[in-house]
């Protein structure tokens, strides 16, 4: 699975829970302990393993900065973020440790990724499934925009490629001088491989569970 982490602030919790070291959210809404927000709940969902591209900067300044992967699966904990600021009310949280986290060589600005591919992001959001859309952005008021709140979302293929803008390979190579810094060819290459990896587990299992269910039912027939 690849998400999107939309971060606004610089801060990000502090220390361990700082920007590109995890992910985490309250785990419900300010003065009710059993609602919480789509996009906080998303946190419980991810998986090790799973893709996370970061957004960061508000307004005209969002830029879509490095990725990373998830060093655990989600999990509600009772730890405190050292800097939770306005969410400082909660008493758990949700968290997800992050892993590799690698800047993109060159950072991508969403206002360039909107312009771009503006009526194929409209077309992609109209043929989403009506609720819940589940995307860090919308469209309203005649114009592509983040949806406020959508701190973490989710993100296919097809988003993934506008985003990343399929950059041609071979022009846009790693750089040998910032070897800390990918390119978004790099990052193509490497969640690409992710994604086929993830898939080739999920195939494995149901192989291993279809031959366990095939094993009892024969069993099950035999002592009949």
């Amino acid at each position: 699975m690849i998400w999107i982490e939309m971060s606004r602030d610089e801060t990000h919790g502090g220390g361990e829970w700082g920007f590109g070291k995890c992910l985490w959210s309250p785990s419900y809404k300010r003065g009710d302990k059993k609602s919480s927000w789509l996009f906080w709940k998303n946190l419980l969902d991810v998986q090790q393993g799973d893709i996370i591209i970061h957004l960061r900067g508000k307004g005209h300044l969002a830029t879509f900065v490095g990725y990373s992967v998830a060093a655990t699966d989600g999990h509600e904990t009772l730890e405190h973020p050292p800097e939770a600021g306005k969410w400082n009310y909660a008493t758990s949280y949700f968290r997800v440790l992050l892993k590799d986290y690698q800047e993109f060589k060159e950072p991508i600005k969403l206002d360039n990724v909107f312009s771009k591919y503006h009526e194929q992001l409209i077309t992609y959001l109209e043929n989403l499934p009506s609720t819940p859309t589940n995307r860090f952005f919308v469209y309203q008021s005649g114009r592509l925009q983040c949806l406020n709140g959508a701190y973490l979302s989710k993100c296919d293929e097809e988003l993934l490629s506008f985003i990343l803008s399929k950059w041609d390979e071979e022009n846009n190579t790693l750089s040998s001088s910032t070897p800390s810094m990918l390119s978004t060819a790099e990052i193509w290459r490497k969640v690409r491989q992710r994604i086929g990896q993830h898939a080739f587990a999920e195939a494995v299992k149901k192989t291993i569970i279809l031959n366990v269910v095939s094993q009892v039912v024969i069993l099950m027939i035999l002592n009949f």
